[in-house]
């Protein structure tokens, strides 16, 4: 609903175009340099951290809603920048079904891993601490792809790669 609506958004502010591309671009290209520790928004780093005791009390699937729901708190500053440029990406598209798709896509891409994660629990496990290391690398290449987005939609370049990209997406 959120990728329809800012597809809807974008088909009424589709006069100003290029304009708004160009700073959607720059606060993309900012989310990216702050992911990269170019410089720090303090508001996106804020945490808020919860004690878990064991309680019997409580039932357990209520005790899994909590800590689920802390899960999804604690990762809302990784997701944010990403998630935004999605958003801005959905409201830049011609049709509704654009951003629809896109915000499908993004949101497969984050249940996936995690239903793997689920099935493969113990092994994920294992693979974790191997590519923990890596974890900096991962996030300073997402940064990247984020500068290169903005940049892209700064010049107005955006267009060309996605009109590249098309014609490898089967057409509904």
């Amino acid at each position: 609903m959120l990728g329809m609506s800012a597809t809807y958004v974008g088909s009424v502010l589709n006069e100003y175009k290029i304009i708004l591309s160009r700073v959607a671009g720059v606060i993309i290209i900012i989310f990216g340099l702050n992911m990269l520790g170019v410089f720090k928004i303090g508001f996106l780093f804020k945490q808020a951290k919860i004690n878990y005791k064991k309680n019997s009390a409580v039932p357990y699937y209520i005790q899994a809603f909590i800590l689920g729901l802390a899960f999804v708190l604690g990762w809302t500053p990784c997701i944010g920048p990403i998630l935004s440029a999605i958003l801005i990406l959905a409201a830049k598209g011609d049709t509704i079904y654009y951003g629809a798709k896109l915000l499908a896509v993004y949101s497969l891409g984050l249940w996936i891993p995690f239903l793997i994660t689920a099935i493969a629990l113990g092994r994920i496990i294992k693979f974790t601490k191997k590519i923990s290391k890596y974890i900096v690398w991962i996030e300073r290449v997402s940064a990247m792809l984020l500068i290169v987005i903005g940049v892209l939609l700064v010049s107005n370049n955006m267009t060309m790669i996605v009109a590249f990209l098309m014609q490898f997406m089967p057409i509904y």
